[in-house]
């Protein structure tokens, strides 16, 4: 059956048992903006409620689950001990890549970004492992080359055109995989 929506007028089919008071409407979100405007309901009332709500009841829990002070000691029990030493994730004093306390402020330095430039067009915009092309790696990796140093930029701590290479993403990964062991 042909009839139009409440609120946009436009013309909408529905079976005669989904017309209801003559209150159709294309979807939820025009009902509610309807309801708005006629001031069948209130804006305001939902944050009202939920807000009363929060004041009653106190913030709802993300996990929907109350655990009991016996329950989290013996699972602080259970837990203990297994995230210590090599098997903790931030185990060590510093990152494998720490440099001195420099971090990465040598890659905007406007010297790296020139010799990037040069080593690139030195390997012709292609890979030295694998020859991939930077055109290629954008297509398979979503990625543009990039220029690495030979010897780590931690060790040497200059950058020089002679100590770079151009290399994809996996022979990248691979070559710093390599150095780190």
């Amino acid at each position: 059956m042909k009839t139009n929506c409440n609120y946009c007028r436009k013309e909408i089919d529905r079976i005669p048992s989904r017309i209801k008071n003559h209150n159709v409407f294309c979807n939820n979100r025009e009902q509610m903006l309807y309801e708005y405007d006629k001031g069948i309901r209130d804006r305001n009332q939902i944050t009202k409620e939920a807000n009363e709500k929060v004041r009653k009841f106190g913030q709802p829990k993300l996990k929907g689950r109350i655990h009991s002070l016996e329950y989290k000691n013996k699972m602080s029990l259970v837990c203990k001990g297994i995230n210590k030493g090599k098997l903790n994730g931030m185990y060590g004093k510093r990152p494998y890549n720490y440099i001195d306390g420099l971090g990465r402020k040598y890659w905007k330095d406007a010297e790296w970004i020139r010799i990037k430039e040069l080593a690139k067009r030195r390997d012709n915009h292609c890979c030295v492992k694998c020859g991939i092309t930077e055109e290629q790696s954008l297509k398979e990796n979503n990625l543009y080359l990039s220029v690495d140093h030979k010897i780590p930029y931690r060790k040497v701590m200059e950058h020089k055109l002679e100590n770079t290479q151009t290399l994809c993403f996996p022979c990248h990964g691979i070559k710093t995989n390599l150095t780190q062991e």
